[in-house]
């Protein structure tokens, strides 16, 4: 049975989560969260938008997992933003992490982290929480990612 998740977002991020959860993981999404003041329309990727005002009651943290999927607008602040605020309400935050990298056994990896494809991440590296990686990087041997990053794709670490 799978895990149920909510993605945070409607923009191009979250069309690329909603992509890699769906056809990579073992989470079923149940549809997404925006700010009121945002929602524009009432279904994204044909599955619905809540408004993250109400998200207790239509998904409650003891049921569902979820997933902050906003880039690097702000340098990041939007996305620590409603992670954070997501914490404070006891959710579970999840990562993606396509098995279609090479990533070390040791490597650490925190909650809310996008790792797409290609990755190369050797041997005592920390990827910090709600990192985003874009295809293509190699993270080099006892590297530490902080926390809130986003790398675009083909960087060397």
């Amino acid at each position: 049975m799978k895990k149920k998740l909510f993605i945070f977002g409607t923009g191009t991020i979250a069309e690329i989560a909603h992509y890699y959860f769906s056809n990579e993981s073992d989470y079923e999404i149940c549809g997404f969260v925006e700010y009121k003041k945002l929602i524009k329309k009432k279904f994204f990727c044909k599955l619905p938008i809540f408004e993250f005002e109400k998200i207790k009651d239509i998904f409650p943290s003891k049921s569902y997992y979820g997933f902050v999927a906003i880039g690097y607008r702000a340098l990041n602040d939007d996305r620590t933003k409603v992670y954070k605020l997501l914490k404070k309400k006891n959710y579970k935050l999840v990562s993606f992490i396509s098995k279609n990298s090479h990533i070390a056994k040791n490597v650490k990896i925190g909650d809310n982290c996008l790792i797409l494809e290609k990755q190369i991440i050797q041997p005592f590296t920390v990827i910090g929480n709600n990192v985003t990686l874009w295809c293509g990087n190699i993270i080099g041997h006892h590297c530490k990612i902080k926390n809130n990053c986003f790398i675009t794709s083909n960087v060397v670490i």
